[in-house]
């Protein structure tokens, strides 16, 4: 999986546009107070969460095949 295909999974996992942006991919129209970001850095890809303003960073990965999937999960999985 990689940033274009992780919009496609999230978008037939019914996940709302507004809960996530995928840098170069995807954004949002209106984002949500609380959102997930994958973005790529110069030797590595990150997973995000903003909330009211407030980055943390959740994950970094070497591989985008990696962050694409835990951002998925995030979006998916109650539980992750």
């Amino acid at each position: 999986m990689d940033s274009k295909t992780v919009r496609t999974c999230l978008r037939q996992a019914r996940v709302a546009d507004d809960f996530y942006r995928i840098e170069g991919v995807h954004e949002p129209q209106a984002p949500a107070t609380e959102l997930y970001t994958l973005r790529h850095r110069a030797d590595h890809w990150e997973v995000v969460f903003t909330e009211r303003g407030q980055e943390s960073i959740l994950a970094r990965y070497t591989a985008e095949a990696q962050a694409a999937q835990c951002l998925y999960q995030k979006l998916t999985d109650p539980l992750s």
